[in-house]
C-alpha cells in the first residue's frame, strides 16, 4: 500500500478517535512512523486529507445504495440499503460528528458536499419512488410526499449515530441496527401488506441467527 493510502487509513483512524480538532499532521504522521516532510509530500495539510477522506467515502455510498439490476426492490433491499449506509456511517464515523464544523472550515469540501447532496437525496427520492411502484410503499400524493420523505430518511441515516453518541449509554457497530429500525419505522405507514409480512419474516430469521452460538 502506498503512503498516501496509508496516511489516509491512519487519519481516519485517528480522527474516528479523537476528533479531527485535537489530531494534528504530525500526529498522523507520529502514528504511521514517518516523517511530517513525508506526510507533507502527498497532503499540504489537515484539511486536503480529510478532502481525500470524503472522497474515499463517496464510492462508499455509491455502493451501499446500489439497487437490483434485474428486478424491482423489495422492502428487503430497503433494509439492506439501510443497513449498508450505516456501516458507511461508522466506518466515516467522524465525519457525520462534526460535519457542520468540518464544512464551515473548509469551503472546497463544502462544495462538494452541496453538490453530492442534491444528487443523494435524488437518489433516495428514486429509491422510494421504484419502492413505490414495485408496491412495496404506498404513498399517497408521492409527487409532494416522497421529496419529503427523502429527507427525513436522510437525516435519520446520517445523523442518528451522532444523536446517539450523546446518550448515556456507548454506541457501538452492534447498534447500527437501532438506527436503521428508525427509519423503518417512520416508513412502516406506508408499507403494504406483503412487505409488512416479507419484514416480519425477515426480523424471524434475523432473530434465530442471533440466537444461534457457533
Amino acid at each position: 500500500m502506498h503512503n498516501r493510502e496509508r496516511i489516509v487509513d491512519t487519519a481516519i483512524a485517528l480522527f474516528n478517535e479523537q476528533g479531527t480538532g485535537s489530531v494534528t499532521t504530525n500526529h498522523i504522521a507520529q502514528a504511521m512512523g514517518i516523517s511530517p516532510g513525508n506526510l507533507y509530500y502527498h497532503f499540504r495539510n489537515k484539511e486536503e486529507i480529510i478532502r481525500a477522506i470524503y472522497a474515499r467515502m463517496r464510492p462508499a455510498w455509491e455502493a451501499a445504495s446500489a439497487l437490483p439490476a434485474n428486478r424491482p426492490p423489495t422492502v428487503a433491499d430497503l433494509r439492506r440499503i439501510l443497513a449498508n449506509h450505516a456501516r458507511v456511517v461508522w466506518a466515516y464515523r467522524f465525519y457525520y460528528r462534526e460535519l457542520p464544523a468540518l464544512l464551515r472550515r473548509d469551503p472546497e469540501l463544502a462544495g462538494e458536499y452541496r453538490e453530492v447532496r442534491r444528487a443523494a437525496l435524488t437518489n433516495i427520492e428514486t429509491l422510494l419512488r421504484h419502492c413505490v411502484e414495485a408496491e412495496v410503499l404506498v404513498v399517497p400524493d408521492a409527487d409532494a410526499a416522497l421529496p419529503e420523505l427523502a429527507q427525513v430518511c436522510w437525516v435519520l441515516a446520517d445523523f442518528w449515530l451522532p444523536f446517539a453518541e450523546l446518550g448515556d449509554d456507548p454506541v457501538g457497530p452492534d447498534d447500527l441496527d437501532r438506527g436503521v429500525a428508525l427509519i423503518m419505522r417512520v416508513l412502516s405507514p406506508y408499507f403494504t401488506t406483503a412487505s409488512v409480512a416479507d419484514l416480519a419474516r425477515l426480523e424471524r430469521v434475523d432473530g434465530h441467527r442471533k440466537g444461534v452460538v457457533l
